[in-house]
């Protein structure tokens, strides 16, 4: 699947709580975060089939200013 360069607004839930899941570690989530203003960096890394036959990498990246309140 290509992903045409642009701006994607979406969304996500989170309650909060500080984790180190996946839940199949069996891992309990721990307490809530403190409220306050964090900076928040989100990014992938990988390949890509290319059409050469070998592959390319990629790796998308971006970063975010949130305020938790209670």
């Amino acid at each position: 699947m290509t992903i045409k360069k642009g701006t994607y607004h979406a969304t996500f839930t989170w309650d909060g709580k500080n984790w180190s899941g996946p839940s199949d570690t069996g891992n309990p989530k721990g307490a809530a975060f403190p409220t306050g203003d964090y900076h928040l960096d989100v990014s992938a890394i990988g390949s890509v089939a290319a059409d050469d036959g070998g592959t390319r990498m990629f790796t998308v990246a971006s970063e975010f200013r949130i305020t938790l309140v209670p």
